[in-house]
């Protein structure tokens, strides 16, 4: 049997962000493909206090392997990490079915190791128990399917073997039958000197965004947006990932993070060396071309597929966009539509998940 595990927990403004719908693509991508779902609920389990705190990992680990009881010799489990429930007692978990000859494929969104890494603010004592919990799942994995090239060779030089990683390349960005129709008959924008940006938009995850040159016509989407009064920003709301690609309009999806418009700095943007922004596949998915970082893990595949450009600061951008053509952002466009679909189906994390699948065999 082949199953996927999944959890609850997905609430409020979250449903509107990257961090429910790479996750929900995942786990419809597997229940297509035949996995059958073992959901972790834990709505009935509270938390209040320390002690409270530590019975909750415990119940909530009983609540798992009560999940994995019908797990046995050759079965193989996806999981997706980090857990929204996270219990110190996982790796525990695993190594129960592991024990009874079970397979374990891992999926990572995002690296906590790497990331907690990058955090002034963390406690030496918090990054050490991160990296143990995270370390101790990720080698009882008998796959781990990584975001790209980098992240697989940050893991190599932790010790991890190159054989039991797998590139992904792109998260996917499944769109239903209407949103397709849509993105497929929306002509180029007029405005094609302009920029999308879409996502968390609080002053303390994206500060970059009330720093953007004055002469860049900016398109907002999202939640946290404080407005500044800033006459090249327009704020047209937030909407559910599902509606999110027929609302945008604009020339580029930009890909930038940190508090600066000069580079991608503080923690944000140092982890986009190493890590796939679920909303670069938004903006591919939707039909836009990009605009990234230089040193973003993304940007080779960005410029090397001639699907937008690359740039170290964002002053750069007026001097692109007065050079920029019509025929030259065409080009672009249209080598978009060549991907979109890919991402609109899943083809990403299905090829992923095959060859994954012929590692545990």
């Amino acid at each position: 049997m082949r199953y996927y595990f999944t959890e609850n927990g997905i609430f409020g403004e979250k449903k509107k962000t990257a961090w429910s719908k790479a996750r929900e693509d995942i786990n419809n991508i597997l229940k297509s493909s035949d996995f059958d779902e073992l959901l972790l609920d834990t709505s009935k389990i509270s938390s209040n206090g320390m002690l409270s705190k530590f019975g909750r990992h415990w119940n909530i680990k009983n609540t798992i392997n009560k999940l994995f009881n019908t797990i046995k010799k050759d079965d193989i489990v996806v999981i997706q990490l980090p857990l929204i429930n996270n219990t110190i007692f996982f790796a525990n978990c695993l190594k129960h079915i592991k024990h009874r000859g079970a397979k374990i494929i891992s999926v990572i969104h995002d690296l906590e190791t790497l990331r907690i890494a990058l955090l002034d603010d963390v406690s030496y004592i918090t990054k050490v128990r991160t990296r143990i919990e995270e370390r101790s799942v990720l080698k009882i994995s008998d796959s781990i399917i990584v975001h790209n090239k980098i992240m697989k060779q940050f893991l190599v030089e932790q010790g991890y073997p190159e054989s039991k990683l797998v590139v992904l390349g792109l998260f996917d960005y499944l769109q239903d039958e209407r949103a397709k129709a849509f993105i497929e008959s929306r002509e180029p924008d007029a405005d094609y000197n302009s920029i999308i940006i879409a996502g968390n938009l609080s002053p303390e995850k994206s500060g970059y965004i009330y720093n953007v040159p004055s002469n860049i016509s900016v398109n907002l989407y999202g939640i946290g947006y404080v407005d500044n009064q800033s006459q090249n920003l327009k704020y047209y709301g937030s909407f559910q990932p599902g509606d999110l690609p027929t609302k945008m309009h604009g020339g580029f999806g930009l890909v930038w993070d940190g508090d600066s418009s000069d580079t991608c700095s503080g923690v944000y943007g140092k982890y986009l060396r190493f890590n796939n922004p679920h909303k670069t596949s938004l903006y591919l998915s939707s039909g836009f071309p990009v605009i990234i970082w230089k040193e973003a893990a993304l940007a080779s595949f960005i410029v090397d597929n001639d699907l937008g450009f690359a740039v170290d600061s964002l002053d750069e951008i007026p001097n692109v966009f007065e050079q920029l053509t019509k025929e030259q952002y065409l080009f672009f466009y249209n080598n978009v539509r060549m991907i979109k679909h890919q991402l609109q189906e899943g083809a990403f994390f299905k090829n992923a998940i095959k060859i994954s699948l012929d590692h545990v065999k």
